[in-house]
């Protein structure tokens, strides 16, 4: 019995130390996963933090950029509508003339419409005064 109880603690030291070794095995390999998992979710969390600030920094420029672009369009539309008419003497809608005005209007653009102009433009302080009027009656009856 002597010779038996060596050998039999020496397969129970075996026993023991093969279970041990395969506990240790789980338990590293139990931990590794767990180290895996927490290594993870660090690096998601870090991933949707940087998306996070990517998408503040793209709204904090666009705002800005929008209200720039708003302004110019606004500036470009107000030139847009009031400079030519302003260039070309006026705003002025579209006007029907009739037959008689758009001969009337032919008249004043042709070089005797001109010239009467200009006479009346010549002899404004006679004319406004009516003058004119007074010197046509004076010389019918002096004649």
């Amino acid at each position: 019995m002597l010779q038996e109880t060596p050998e039999a603690l020496e397969r129970l030291f075996k026993a023991w130390t093969a279970e041990i070794r395969q506990n240790y095995d789980l338990v590293e390999h139990s931990l590794i996963e767990r180290q895996k998992l927490a290594i993870a979710q660090a690096a998601s969390d870090l991933i949707l933090n940087a998306e996070q600030q990517e998408a503040r920094r793209f709204w904090g420029s666009l705002v800005p950029a929008a209200g720039v672009l708003l302004a110019v369009w606004g500036i470009g539309f107000l030139a847009g509508v009031t400079v030519p008419p302003w260039l070309q003497g006026g705003y002025v809608g579209q006007v029907k003339l009739t037959v008689s005005q758009a001969a009337m209007l032919q008249w004043a653009q042709s070089e005797e419409g001109v010239f009467a102009r200009n006479i009346m433009i010549w002899n404004n302080g006679y004319l406004n005064n009516r003058e004119c009027e007074k010197d046509a009656k004076r010389l019918i009856l002096s004649v």
